[in-house]
């Protein structure tokens, strides 16, 4: 999941459909587990700039899921 993010988050955090595909995840519960990664046991080798901009996209990209929800 980590290397998926990392080849992902400067282009908004993957496709809904790549995600599904290659990670066998609904792309909320994805960015859901990636938070709480990232908060819990961030990966020592990656910058920590780099750690705030994944979750950065993360929260938006759950956020955004949660609007398409209520329509």
């Amino acid at each position: 999941m980590i290397t998926f993010a990392l080849r992902w988050y400067r282009l908004g955090g993957g496709a809904d459909e790549t995600i599904r595909e290659q990670l066998g995840l609904e792309p909320i519960r994805f960015f859901s587990i990636m938070l709480w990664h990232l908060a819990t046991n961030p990966p020592s080798p990656i910058k920590p700039e780099v750690v705030n901009a994944i979750s950065s996209v993360a929260r938006r990209r759950i956020w955004l899921a949660s609007l398409d929800i209520r329509d």
